[in-house]
């Protein structure tokens, strides 16, 4: 099979344990993870520093546009409360056609990405003559686990 090139509007951020909710509306989503090192050089390194692996971290963001129906009210809360929450980063079910809606429900067939993380920054902007929208980051609170899927 030929190499395929997966568009950015198959990735969602979703919230939730069995029912995952996708962040609604949102215009971009971004997984990042970063691995610490620990230094170990000493005199016998020379000119050139040596390393081990230390511990690794992971953030998740996302970008939505602020609606009626947006989950901004709810992550606030989960915010101020310190409240962990289960986020997963994958693909939608169907993207759909010209005709038919987007179906935002996770592919459960695709690997995805989960873990627990807190809400460390939400920043809501409302332009002059603009659509208001919200970003928002997650930062991870241990293991982000990839789920293999059955594809």
């Amino acid at each position: 099979m030929a190499n395929q090139y997966l568009l950015g509007e198959n990735f969602f951020v979703y919230t939730g344990d069995t029912n995952k909710n996708p962040i609604a509306f949102s215009t971009d989503c971004t997984l990042s993870i970063s691995g610490d090192t620990i230094d170990t050089s000493s005199k016998s390194s020379g000119v050139f520093a040596s390393a081990l692996p230390g511990q690794f971290s992971w953030t998740i963001s996302t970008s939505a546009l602020y609606t009626t129906e947006a989950q901004y009210e709810t992550l606030y809360e989960a915010m101020l409360t310190r409240t962990p929450m289960k986020i997963t980063f994958g693909r939608v079910t169907s993207l759909g056609d010209a005709t038919t809606e987007i179906n935002t429900a996770l592919d459960s067939t695709k690997t995805h990405f989960e873990g627990q993380a807190y809400i460390t920054s939400l920043e809501l902007s409302a332009g002059n003559g603009e659509v208001a929208s919200y970003s928002i980051e997650f930062n991870g609170d241990g293991r982000l686990s990839m789920v293999k899927g059955t594809e």
